[in-house]
């Protein structure tokens, strides 16, 4: 096979690049100018070229994780494209493995993204973290709740109000992106004509919808999210009231689903979809990004083919709202690199990962000290891309 060079986009890429991606994800149609911004303005596009023909693209979207009160710098992998003709000749694969290398030169203590096959992205250390459940309901049986909270309209362009909600929903979970004035318009954007429904202010609760026109039909709310329960349950009140004249209704919400806790009744659909994978670029950083509540230590050794630098062994002390990492010689601990970013957004938890042995220890202090710091947390994103 003929080399490859993986770099950034230049000016004259930009035709052959857009071929790929017509090829790929708009059936050889020209690419729509419109789309063009959302790749080329807010993120940055990178190109694989053989023989000084572009062969392949993707563009990296600069976003963060949470981890509670943690936040870690997370590239968010998109338009992932390789040109028909020279597919299954190790192109992709080539790509994935230099972006690795690049964003952890880059800082970046995460990566993530949404598969076209998880199977092939194991092979380059991403993992399933979380579980995005899907919710569908005939609106005859949506639960009747009342909230004393206010449900507003509002415009696509008012995202301030519920900002502050956001992120407050963003800390109560891992990996979520505190999103950008770029992010928010992909959200929120204006030519979408969403409407934004907020409850209560300063905002407990919101849901972005996308009307759908005719009666009888599906409606999927597009996103919701909430910072008390009164939030919560006023939005779901609106959801059953947007449903007054529809078949069914559709939401996402994270493992930790109040839906799930205290709603579910007989004939409503849960469906796990779109889970997100994330892919541990630099170890040290990512443990010192956490703010623990408790203090211990342990060490620990993690495998990783693509990013040996990973690998440790680790010396991990921990206190309330500090980690210190230094390199050690033996480590009480061993786990892949795909277990590890797993453990360290908390779904599943380090806990879980142990109980089904993917997790190697013979030292049980060291075991639960790493527990009191990797705690389990529900896993989430709202954001597609």
């Amino acid at each position: 096979m003929q080399s490859l060079v993986i770099r950034p986009l230049e000016e004259a890429d930009r035709p052959g690049l857009l071929k790929v991606w017509a090829l790929t994800y708009h059936g050889g149609a020209p690419w729509p100018e419109e789309d063009e911004p959302k790749i080329f303005g807010h993120s940055q596009p990178f190109v694989c070229e053989r023989a000084g023909e572009i062969v392949g693209g993707f563009g990296v979207m600069s976003m963060t994780a949470t981890r509670g009160p943690g936040l870690m710098r997370c590239g968010g992998v998109l338009a992932v494209a390789v040109a028909p003709h020279v597919r299954r000749a190790g192109v992709g694969a080539a790509m994935m493995r230099w972006a690795l290398r690049h964003y952890r030169e880059q800082g970046f203590e995460l990566a993530s993204l949404y598969a076209f096959s998880e199977r092939f992205y194991r092979a380059f250390g991403y993992e399933c973290c979380g579980r995005r459940l899907k919710f569908t309901v005939e609106t005859a049986t949506m639960p009747k709740v009342e909230s004393d909270l206010e449900v507003t309209a509002h415009d696509a362009d008012q995202a301030e109000l519920i900002k502050p909600c956001y992120e407050a929903f963003c800390h109560r979970h891992s990996g979520m992106n505190l999103r950008n004035d770029f992010q928010w318009e992909r959200a929120l954007s204006p030519k979408s004509h969403r409407t934004l429904y907020v409850a209560g202010r300063p905002a407990q609760g919101y849901a972005i919808v996308q009307h759908k026109v005719d009666f009888w039909e599906d409606q999927h709310v597009e996103e919701i999210a909430w910072c008390s329960r009164s939030g919560y349950e006023a939005i779901l009140g609106l959801i059953r009231g947007i449903g007054i004249n529809k078949s069914k209704v559709s939401w996402y919400e994270p493992s930790d689903s109040p839906f799930l806790a205290a709603h579910f009744d007989h004939g409503c659909k849960i469906e796990i979809e779109r889970i997100v994978m994330y892919r541990i670029l630099n170890v040290p950083l990512a443990l010192q990004a956490l703010k623990p509540t408790a203090e211990g230590e342990f060490t620990l050794e993690v495998a990783d083919a693509i990013l040996p630098e990973n690998r440790g062994p680790w010396h991990v002390a921990f206190s309330p709202g500090a980690v210190e990492v230094q390199l050690t010689h033996d480590a009480a601990l061993r786990m892949s690199e795909r277990c590890f970013v797993q453990a360290l957004l908390g779904e599943p938890s380090l806990l879980d990962l142990l109980n089904l042995g993917l997790v190697e220890t013979a030292d049980t202090p060291a075991a639960m000290a790493a527990i009191r710091l990797l705690t389990p947390s529900s896993v989430y994103c709202t954001d597609f891309f």
